[in-house]
C-alpha cells in the first residue's frame, strides 16, 4: 500500500508542535508533500523544518495543485468549516482540530459533506487516546461500574487566559474555556458514557476575570480584547435518568494552577480517569483501587495514528464526524442556556 500524502492547513502550535511532528513519526505511511498557510515566512520555515517543499499561501492553492490524499487542517476555529469543506469537495480526507466548528450548523454540514464525499473526517480529540482514558473504557465495558447513572467533567486554570493568539476573540473562537478545554472533557466524558441523548441542558456562563487586568499564568492577555467566558458551569440530563456536570474555566479564584479529569458514578463502582481509580467495595469494605500504570503513549501521536489508519484501511476513526457533531450540538446548548438563563432542550440551540 502506498503512503498516504498529507498536506497541512495552517502553521500555527497545533501544526508545528502536534501534527507533523506525529505525522514525522511515521515515514513508511505518511509522505508529507504540502503545507498551506497565510503567513508566508512562517510557512516556509516550517515547510523547511519537516522537508516539505510545496508550500501555498491559501488551502485553495493547495487543493487546487492536487497531489494530496489528506490534510489536517489547523486554523482558527472560525475557518475550520471553510478549510475542511474545501477539502472533502476535493476529495480528501480530513483531520480537523477541535472544536469541531464554531456552531452544530457547521459541523452537521462538514458531517454531510465526508459522507457526500466518502471520506474520513476526525476530529483532533487526543484525550481519548491517552492510556488512562482507554483503561477507563475497557473498565466500563466490562462492566466494573455497573450501570453508570451520573458524571462529572472538569477542565479548570486558576489563571490561564494564553496571552498569545486569539483566545479571548469571540469572532475567530467562537467561545472562551468551553471551546479551547472543556471541550476535551466534555468529549471524553460523552465517550465514556456512549454519548447519550440530551434531553435538557443548563448552564451559567461568567466574564469576572478576563476583562480586568491582572496576573496570568500563561502570560498577559489584553482585559479590553477579551469577549467571551472566562467559566462555564453545565448539567446535562440524558435519555434514563442519566445526568453530567461540567466545569471549566480559563480564569477562576481556585487552589490548583489546574486540573482535568472525568469522574464517572456507576451503580457498581465509581471511577476517575486522571488519576485512574476505582471507588466500590469488596466484602463488605469500602475499597479504593489505584491503577496506576495504564501504559505509556502519546496521545496526539495515536490520535493522529488513528485518523492515518482510517484513511488507509477505510476503517471507522474513534472520533468521527457524527460525534464530532453530537459534541457541538452539546456546546451550542450550553452557551443557549447560559444567554437565556434557563434550561434549554435539543432543539433551542
Amino acid at each position: 500500500m502506498s503512503a498516504l500524502r498529507v498536506g497541512i492547513i495552517g502553521a500555527g502550535n497545533a501544526a508545528a508542535n502536534i501534527h507533523l511532528p506525529a505525522y514525522a513519526r511515521m515515514p513508511d505511511e505518511v509522505e508529507l508533500v504540502a503545507l498551506a498557510s497565510s503567513d508566508p515566512a512562517r510557512g516556509a520555515a516550517l515547510g523547511a523544518r519537516f522537508g516539505i517543499e510545496r508550500i501555498y499561501a491559501s488551502a485553495g492553492e493547495l487543493f487546487a495543485a492536487g497531489g494530496v490524499d489528506a490534510v489536517s487542517v489547523c486554523v482558527a476555529n472560525r475557518f475550520h468549516a471553510l478549510a475542511t469543506l474545501g477539502a472533502l469537495e476535493a476529495g480528501l480526507h480530513v483531520l480537523c482540530e477541535k472544536p469541531p466548528a464554531m456552531n452544530a450548523a457547521e459541523a452537521a454540514s462538514m458531517e454531510a459533506a465526508a459522507a457526500r464525499a466518502g471520506k474520513v473526517l476526525a476530529y483532533g480529540f487526543q484525550t481519548r487516546f491517552a492510556p488512562e482514558a482507554r483503561a477507563a473504557r475497557a473498565l466500563i465495558s466490562a462492566g466494573r461500574l455497573g450501570r453508570v447513572y451520573a458524571g462529572k467533567a472538569v477542565a479548570l486554570r486558576r489563571r490561564g487566559i494564553p496571552g498569545w493568539g486569539s483566545f479571548g476573540d469571540k469572532a475567530i473562537q467562537g467561545g472562551g474555556p468551553l471551546m479551547d478545554i472543556g471541550v476535551h472533557a466534555l468529549d471524553l466524558a460523552l465517550y465514556l458514557m456512549d454519548f447519550p441523548k440530551v434531553v435538557e441542558a443548563s448552564a451559567a456562563a461568567y466574564a469576572e476575570l478576563g476583562r480586568r487586568p491582572g496576573p496570568g499564568l500563561m502570560g498577559k492577555w489584553d482585559p479590553d480584547r477579551y469577549g467571551v467566558e472566562d467559566s462555564l458551569f453545565g448539567f446535562v440530563r440524558f435519555e434514563g435518568g442519566v445526568s453530567l456536570s461540567l466545569e471549566t474555566s480559563f480564569a477562576l479564584n481556585m487552589k490548583e494552577r489546574s486540573r482535568m479529569n472525568v469522574e464517572l458514578y456507576g451503580s457498581d463502582a465509581g471511577l476517575s480517569v486522571f488519576p485512574l481509580e476505582l471507588y466500590g467495595e469488596t466484602e463488605g469494605f469500602l475499597t479504593d483501587t489505584s491503577l496506576p500504570f495504564p501504559g505509556e503513549s502519546d496521545a496526539h501521536f495515536e490520535c493522529v495514528r488513528d485518523f492515518v489508519r482510517a484513511c488507509r484501511t477505510g476503517s471507522e476513526p474513534a472520533a468521527g464526524a457524527r460525534q464530532g457533531t453530537e459534541l457541538q450540538r452539546l456546546v451550542d446548548l450550553l452557551y443557549r442556556s447560559a444567554e437565556l438563563g434557563r434550561a434549554v432542550g435539543p432543539d433551542e440551540a
